[in-house]
């Protein structure tokens, strides 16, 4: 299950509650009103929106496979996660709806942690596509993949800064 704790109060309330099902990654929405968060109550795992104040979850993306990790764009217009769809582990974004699904990566190796830049222009995550897990980024449409570490470690998530 998922739950929330008021910082101030320290008062803790269960968002889901689902027995014999497995809720995890959850991520709040870019206005913090709803959380992102993969769940198999479908049957596969799939990303789903939950409104904070109440209300059924939404089921956002629908696949066989596996959607995790999902992040919403600073402007709250599109939703990026990871799925094992075609395989093995990629990139993908879709609308905040859940429409127009867009495959970002396409390696042998594995995607995962995909963080939104600030202005939502870009997408930091970390793939194993050259044999060790390393980071990379890329233009919010999937063009420019760059690698960003070159370490004997595993590299696996980045977080961005607003320079404010």
């Amino acid at each position: 299950d998922i739950w929330l704790i008021d910082p101030q109060t320290g008062q803790e309330s269960a968002l889901t509650n689902t027995q014999n099902i497995w809720d995890s990654t959850p991520s709040f929405t870019a206005d913090g009103k709803s959380v992102l968060y993969e769940s198999n109550q479908g049957g596969s795992f799939d990303v789903y929106r939950q409104p904070i104040d109440g209300g059924g979850a939404v089921r956002v993306t629908g696949s066989d496979g596996t959607d995790s990790e999902a992040k919403q764009s600073p402007d709250g217009r599109h939703i990026a996660f990871i799925s094992d769809r075609d395989g093995d582990f990629e990139v993908y974004v879709v609308d905040s709806d859940g429409s127009n699904l867009r495959q970002l990566t396409s390696t042998d190796g594995k995607e995962e942690c995909p963080q939104w830049s600030p202005d939502g222009t870009r997408l930091s995550f970390s793939s194993d596509r050259d044999g060790d897990q390393e980071l990379y980024v890329m233009n919010a449409d999937g063009s420019d993949q760059r690698r960003l570490t070159n370490s004997p470690g595993g590299d696996e998530v980045a977080d961005w800064i607003t320079g404010e």
